[in-house]
């Protein structure tokens, strides 16, 4: 019984077989890399016998995942290719990983990870509630979401804690209002900030609200129309009124009475006294900004 061998008869082509990306030489790469994925085309040499073959069909969702050779000389990933009795091109219809690219991963899980330019891209989720998502470059990273339509809504729900950390600034722009509610054990509501164009304003359950108006300037508590006495301008009047005191009381213990002047020496002196100390004047202590009820 004659032998097995791998050897392929002239004029023949495998069903099935392995091959790798290339790049041919020649080209500029960039280009050629952006002609595959617009044409979904790419260039393999087979792994036995390294006969190239050019424009291969290559389903989309494995155009997605292989990597193109930095040099002509280098391989690109290792893909599977069939090829019926007919048709001379390969169409490439998997990707089989090579040692140095595999993403180790277990069960119910999966890993993808993309490289080029000096950027860095890592996914990496299982079955168990776990993902992991990791971007870096050299000339910066950056990730965005879009949600766009006129009644498009973006949530996300989280029955933990929350971190959010930057070394940089944190933004955050809006047309309208502004809301942060704080929940209590049971999941209700009982304190809410809430920040617009017009000001910013504090409720809770206990029936205390505050409102600071960005346009005037004023702060409000709980609606009130009286207004909140500046501290130290009250502190320096009643100081004002008390040292006054204080000298009309000395003056008038420690000036002798003169039985037959009906006081007036007493009076005089206590005048006298009183009028060297700065008058107390609360006309100005109140401010004109802060009210409360």
């Amino acid at each position: 019984m004659r032998g097995i061998t791998r050897e392929r008869r002239w004029g023949t082509n495998s069903t099935v077989g392995i091959g790798y990306i290339v790049v041919p030489f020649g080209v500029d790469r960039d280009r050629f890399v952006k002609s595959c994925y617009r044409k979904q085309r790419v260039h393999i040499a087979l792994d036995f016998g390294g006969t190239m073959y050019k424009n291969c069909y290559i389903d989309s969702r494995v155009l997605q995942e292989i990597k193109f050779p930095e040099e002509s000389r280098e391989l690109g990933s290792r893909v599977v290719y069939v090829m019926d009795k007919f048709n001379a091109v390969p169409v490439i219809v998997a990707l089989l990983e090579r040692a140095d690219e595999r993403v180790v991963s277990g069960e119910e899980s999966f890993a993808i990870h993309r490289s080029i330019n000096g950027g860095d891209l890592y996914i990496k989720g299982n079955g168990n509630g776990k993902i992991f998502l990791n971007l870096s470059s050299t000339k910066g990273a950056k990730m965005k979401i879009n949600v766009s339509g006129e009644d498009s809504v973006l949530e996300v729900n989280n029955e933990g804690s929350t971190t959010l950390y930057t070394e940089s600034d944190i933004n955050l722009n809006s047309s309208g209002k502004v809301t942060q509610n704080f929940l209590n054990t049971s999941g209700e509501i009982d304190k809410t900030l809430k920040l617009d164009k017009a000001g910013l304003e504090y409720l809770d359950d206990n029936d205390n609200k505050f409102f600071i108006e960005f346009e005037n300037g004023t702060i409000n508590h709980n609606e009130g129309t009286e207004p909140i006495p500046l501290g130290n301008k009250l502190q320096t009047e009643l100081n004002n009124l008390k040292e006054k005191l204080n000298t009309f009381l000395d003056t008038f213990v420690n000036t002798p009475a003169v039985p037959s002047d009906g006081g007036e020496t007493i009076q005089t002196a206590v005048k006298i006294a009183t009028a060297l100390k700065e008058d107390a004047d609360f006309d100005n202590i109140n401010s004109e900004k802060s009210f409360i009820d």
